[in-house]
């Protein structure tokens, strides 16, 4: 029997052992919601090992303990749907609400609504879409207290000096300005978990909304992981030649850079490679090329997801340190499947509307889940993206159903009772050619 059949038969027997007796988990004070961005069912160790047989197309299975530790703890959901693309997943989520509603932007967001129950909020990562209805600086409108975050699709991740980002802490604006080789993953990070840090100081209730852009293209995977990760194949580089290998336009293409194209960076923003640096002379080329383009980037692909699994590692550990890891929820999610890495076995990937495009690993994580007979339960009912919002938003006015007219539903009663999920729930696609329900 390989791992993977054991894993999902464990889990069953798990389940299937629990007592008919209903039990009542307590209910999560504050909440954790973290977003990868093009992440799919096979890139997820957690969710690999529950099929039989392998692909080829994603090594990042191997590196994700965090999120497997979450995973097998607490609760994983088998039939999540999003959005094929990012802007609309983020969108639904945010909402709790199908994306394509004409009045989704009129309503108030998950943001809002916790702040108006008494939260204190935060907003990191990729914003992408979502700037406008979440980070009104008006703290009378505004759904988050404190972000850090960028909006557009798609960023490298080792920032360049003198770049800035938008961020702010009680609404008063602070934008950081980079000293320059910043790893984006590791500062979006280190923001949510000095949100929590001030949140408990604080005796508020909070909420971080932790939007990751890994595993996104580019594939600028950390230089210390991957030397972590894979011994002997990334020695001897030093941090300055890696960041002008993967920053320089053409430098990973292993191709050379025209001076028309020189020209063209600057008008575009995509810079060449800088003075002094050259393929000749640069051992993180020569071990790139050496490597083939394929097996570099499936390595940068890994380590991209390494340092989020390791971001959420710190995430994790904060909630300990801070004394809540009990009140807290964790969920994490993805956007879409994913296109550099793997959505076994689900057909094809991101943008496309079969299950490898909109269908998404989903975990909810507590320490009572993690201590009760739910402990490692698979949900196989439909629970699409829009489910998170009514949750937390039902958790908090403890009922199960809120006010607020979300398309999702509240799945806290049927997880803190380990009952089975109402497997009513319809995943509504349309566009301009087609529609279907």
């Amino acid at each position: 029997m390989n791992r993977k059949m054991f894993g999902r038969i464990l889990s069953a027997v798990l389940l299937s052992c629990a007592t008919a007796n209903a039990m009542d988990l307590k209910a999560p004070k504050n909440f954790v919601v973290i977003f990868a961005d093009d992440f799919g069912f096979g890139d997820l160790g957690c969710y690999n090992e529950l099929f039989q047989g392998d692909d080829e197309y994603s090594l990042a299975d191997e590196f994700t303990p965090n999120l497997d530790q979450l995973g097998r703890e607490g609760v994983r959901f088998m039939q999540t749907y999003a959005a094929s693309w990012c802007a609309p997943s983020r969108t639904s989520l945010l909402s709790g609400r199908w994306c394509n509603r004409a009045d989704v932007v009129k309503r108030p967001w998950i943001g809002k609504q916790l702040r108006d129950r008494g939260y204190t909020t935060c907003f990191v990562g990729k914003s992408h879409g979502t700037i406008s209805k979440g980070m009104d600086m008006d703290p009378s409108t505004g759904g988050f207290n404190d972000a850090f975050l960028f909006n557009n699709g798609m960023r490298k991740f080792y920032m360049s000096k003198g770049e800035t980002l938008p961020r702010r802490v009680g609404f008063k604006s602070d934008p950081f300005v980079a000293e320059g080789g910043e790893y984006i993953t590791d500062l979006f990070t280190d923001f949510g978990a000095d949100f929590i840090t001030r949140s408990v100081k604080a005796d508020k209730p909070f909420f971080l909304y932790l939007a990751y852009t890994a595993p996104h293209t580019p594939l600028d995977g950390k230089l210390e992981d991957l030397q972590e990760m894979y011994p002997g194949e990334f020695d001897g580089i030093e941090k300055e030649d890696w960041i002008e290998l993967i920053n320089a336009k053409k430098g990973r293409d292993f191709e050379p850079m025209s001076p028309e194209a020189q020209k063209r960076s600057k008008q575009t923003g995509v810079r060449p490679s800088a003075p002094g640096w050259s393929k000749e002379t640069s051992l993180a080329y020569r071990k790139a090329k050496a490597m083939g383009k394929k097996k570099f980037n499936d390595r940068n692909f890994a380590a991209l997801t390494f340092g989020m699994d390791r971001g959420i590692g710190k995430i994790m550990q904060t909630l300990k340190e801070a004394g809540v890891d009990e009140d807290t929820m964790v969920i994490f999610t993805s956007d879409n499947g994913s296109i550099s890495g793997s959505n076994y076995p689900l057909q094809n990937f991101k943008s496309s509307h079969f299950e490898g495009g909109i269908r998404v690993p989903m975990i909810f994580w507590s320490k009572p889940i993690a201590g009760s007979e739910a402990s490692g339960r698979i949900v196989d009912e439909i629970t699409p993206t829009t489910c998170i919002a009514p949750t937390l938003v039902g958790i908090v006015d403890d009922k199960n159903k809120p006010d607020f007219p979300f398309d999702g539903i509240n799945l806290w009663p049927h997880l803190a009772q380990n009952s089975p999920v109402p497997d009513d729930q319809i995943y509504f696609f349309a566009n301009s050619k087609s529609s279907m329900n």
